[in-house]
C-alpha cells in the first residue's frame, strides 16, 4: 500500500490527476496546500505527493517550483497530463448579474480572465487554495458568491450549486509531477532545472 498526498479538498484537479495512479489498496490524503503535500513526503507520512507543476495557458506553478527548490530534496519520478475545463457555478436560482464575488484558484482565474471580464466584470475575485475550496466557499457562503472550477457536478460541494455557464479552452493542458524522497544513489526520471537565488 502506498500513501499519496495531494492538494485538497476532494474534487480538485490534482485529485483527478492522482486517481489513475492509485491501486485499490493505496490511500490518498488531501493537503491544505502544495507545501503541506510535499512536507508529508519529507516527513514520511506519505510515500508520494502529486503536485501541479505547469499548465499550457498560464505557465509554471511558481509555488510548486519554490517548494521543490527549498527543504529536503525530492525526486520527480513521473508525470500526469490532463486537459481541463472550467465551469462557473452558483447556488440554485442565482443569475450571473447577481454575482458579487468569485472564489477560485489563481491559475483558474488567470485562465478564465477573458470570460470573467466579459460576463461578470464587477465581481470581486477571491483567491482560494484550490478550485474545490472555491466550491466549498460557495456551498457555505451567501448567494452572491460564485466559483470557477472543475466542470463536474459530482464533487462533494456542487450538489448545493447550479451550473450557470461553462468556460472551456481546448488547449488547456495541465501537468502534475509525482515526487518521492530519494533513495541512495537515486535520480529522477524528470529533471526541471530550478536555480534558487539570494535575490
Amino acid at each position: 500500500m502506498s500513501v499519496y498526498s495531494y492538494l485538497g479538498p476532494a474534487g480538485t484537479f490534482t485529485e483527478a490527476a492522482l486517481i489513475p495512479l492509485l491501486k485499490p489498496e493505496d490511500k490518498s490524503v488531501p493537503a491544505v496546500n502544495v507545501t503541506a503535500a510535499l512536507d508529508a513526503v519529507r516527513s514520511g507520512t506519505a510515500d508520494y505527493a502529486i503536485v501541479h507543476i505547469e499548465n499550457s495557458v498560464e505557465g509554471v506553478v511558481a509555488r510548486t517550483l519554490d517548494e521543490l527548490a527549498s527543504g529536503e530534496p525530492l525526486l520527480i519520478i513521473g508525470e500526469s497530463i490532463l486537459s481541463v475545463s472550467f465551469a462557473l457555478m452558483v447556488k440554485p436560482g442565482v443569475k450571473i448579474s447577481e454575482i458579487k464575488r468569485l472564489a477560485t484558484h489563481p491559475h483558474a482565474e488567470a485562465q478564465c480572465r477573458e470570460y470573467i471580464a466579459k460576463n461578470i466584470p464587477g465581481a470581486e475575485v477571491i483567491m482560494t487554495a484550490s478550485t474545490a475550496a472555491g466550491a466549498e466557499a460557495v456551498a457555505k457562503g451567501d448567494e452572491t458568491v460564485s466559483r470557477i472550477g472543475a466542470d463536474k457536478r459530482e464533487d462533494d460541494y456542487v450538489v448545493l450549486i447550479s451550473l450557470v455557464a461553462v468556460y472551456c479552452r481546448h488547449d488547456n493542458l495541465r501537468e502534475w509531477s509525482r515526487v518521492e524522497l530519494p533513495s541512495d544513489g537515486a535520480f529522477g526520471i524528470y529533471s526541471p532545472i530550478i536555480c534558487p537565488s539570494d535575490h
